[in-house]
């Protein structure tokens, strides 16, 4: 998959909330336990990656990036979430009306994406690296939409950028 590609799938994430419901339904409330158990933490399969509590810039930017899917503004996100090198070759080839025709023509991915990032964003927890340099979030039951099985961030001179290749 090209970076142009991934990040058009990547702007087709964020979509108003009442549309990114159709797509991932929140899920009902689990029965109360029997009886009184502890809490088990939660557990990533990859042991380079443990579940931390997120940092508050990328907090910021994950709220960022919701905004700008939820109002549409794909040149925005692209031009805040793509790493400057990335952004770099996008614009060398003319890329950004690409972005808005692949947009336009795939709204699931921008509800899909939209959805896997309020869900992270409301949890307060991040999968990250031990230097806290990298975090993903699960696409969970998106996963098919958006063709990955997870949205990596990347801190690059102090700012997360989607690193999705």
């Amino acid at each position: 998959m090209t970076r142009l590609t991934t990040l058009t799938m990547l702007l087709l994430l964020l979509v108003p909330a009442a549309a990114a419901a159709d797509i991932a339904p929140r899920p009902k409330d689990p029965p109360p336990p029997a009886e009184e158990t502890t809490p088990t933490p939660p557990t990533t399969a990859d042991p380079t990656f443990t579940i931390q509590k997120m940092p508050r810039d990328l907090g910021v930017r994950l709220d960022e990036a919701i905004l700008l899917l939820q109002f549409e503004n794909f040149e925005g996100f692209v031009e805040s979430f793509a790493a400057p090198a990335v952004l770099a070759e996008i614009q060398a080839e003319g890329g950004m009306e690409e972005i808005r025709k692949d947009a336009a023509a795939h709204p699931e991915k921008v509800h899909a994406m939209a959805a896997v990032l309020r869900t992270h964003r409301v949890t307060f927890q991040a999968e990250m690296t031990a230097d806290g340099t990298v975090a993903r979030f699960a696409a969970g039951e998106n996963e098919k939409v958006l063709e990955v099985d997870y949205i990596v961030f990347q801190k690059v001179d102090g700012i997360w950028y989607i690193a999705n290749e």
